[in-house]
């Protein structure tokens, strides 16, 4: 059936290169990206801005959105990225990322905490998996602490430690102009 749409990573690769849309893949169908809400941008933009500024002169590069994950049967696209591998232009893929951040909301909950995060801890380089809650003050941290165990955080006032960046963020600048308070 030449309409059917892919069902496996690479088959999904090589449909995604032919549309013009922007497209996920996890689970076993592709998922449209729709434009995300204001208070989610916002946040994106406030994770963004602090790790960029605290990370300012390292070796590692701070990404927004655009930079794709692919592993493990997933093809997707974080809202921010860390990684401290020199950065191959060549190529959108990050294949070494330390750091991933998804922005949470009802409509993505369910695929951000198990679908994405059944992906994401079975990559050798990550370090840290945030999860920022767009509806309220709370950052849900994962922090690898051996080859498959992560440590779990819920953080809502203070600074949420990222151990293998050497910075903390702080829930209250994450939170600027969305959630004060």
């Amino acid at each position: 059936m030449a309409n059917a749409l892919p069902r496996e990573l690479e088959a999904f690769v090589h449909w995604h290169e032919q549309q013009a849309e922007t497209f996920e893949f996890v689970g076993v169908a592709p998922a449209k990206r729709l434009p995300a809400s204001r208070a989610h941008t916002m946040l994106k933009g406030n994770v963004f801005a602090a790790l960029r500024q605290t990370l300012e002169g390292t070796r590692c590069t701070v990404y927004g959105d655009g930079i794709e994950i692919r592993a493990h049967g997933v093809s997707v696209i974080p809202d921010v990225v860390v990684s401290c591998e020199p950065p191959d232009l060549s190529t959108p893929v990050e294949t070494a990322p330390v750091l991933i951040v998804e922005i949470v909301s009802p409509t993505t909950a369910l695929r951000d905490r198990v679908q994405k995060w059944e992906a994401y801890r079975r990559i050798p380089s990550l370090r840290h998996y945030l999860m920022v809650e767009q509806d309220r003050r709370l950052v849900e941290l994962h922090t690898r602490k051996g080859d498959i165990v992560f440590e779990e955080r819920f953080i809502e006032t203070g600074e949420v430690p990222i151990d293998a960046l050497g910075v903390a963020l702080d829930v209250a600048t994450l939170y600027a102009g969305v959630i004060d308070g």
